[in-house]
């Protein structure tokens, strides 16, 4: 980094690194009709179970405590304890839902190039989605961070900070022992090409 100062310079010192050639390849057939459909059919018929567990965990908080006020006798310090739990265990079922989510939908994702709007790309976005629903902000910067990313398959190493990170395919990434890695960093290790 010190020697490559700019993005670019820094790129093509890890591609040459690595033997890479930076040429992009120009051959290319557009997915069909048929597939771009079929993909956009399946997602559309996520989202709203998407959504659904999003609100879940801001939910089941609001219907616990009315569950418990409904009364003129009931205890509003019950109805609070009880709402709290709620959100508790909602918010555990997000990340427990991601990791079983992930794991189900895409299993180990290999470095790769894979069709567009095709079976495998359906499924990394359905479990990017459930990634994205876990409420990782309340991990930012704790040890439980790099926990979180080694149940997603990522491979990082001993006595490692992360503060936060922006990541596409976990099964891709590898840190070292040692390393820190900060606050609202961009990982997008994944990408979308010829859509």
């Amino acid at each position: 980094i010190y020697q490559h100062r700019s993005v670019d310079a820094i790129a093509q010192a890890i591609g040459s690194a690595y033997g890479q050639s930076s040429a992009v390849v120009q051959e290319w057939t557009p997915p069909s009709a048929w597939r771009r459909w079929r993909c956009g059919v399946a997602q559309a018929a996520a989202v709203p179970w998407l959504v659904a567990m999003r609100m879940a965990q801001w939910l089941a908080p609001f219907f616990t405590y009315h569950f418990f006020t409904g009364e003129p006798d009931d205890s509003l310090a019950l109805a609070i304890t009880a709402s709290v739990l709620s959100y508790l265990v909602a918010t555990l079922l997000e990340f427990a839902l991601a990791i079983a989510g992930k794991w189900l939908l895409v299993g180990r994702l290999r470095a790769g190039q894979y069709p567009l709007w095709g079976i495998t790309y359906y499924r990394w976005w359905l479990a990017d989605r459930l990634l994205e629903a876990a409420p990782t902000y309340l991990l930012s910067g704790s040890s439980l961070y790099a926990w979180w990313l080694r149940a997603l398959g990522a491979r990082i190493g001993r006595d490692v900070v992360i503060g936060s990170i922006t990541l596409r395919a976990p099964d891709l990434l590898q840190v070292g022992d040692g390393c820190s890695i900060g606050n609202a960093v961009n990982l997008e290790n994944a990408r979308v090409e010829h859509g």
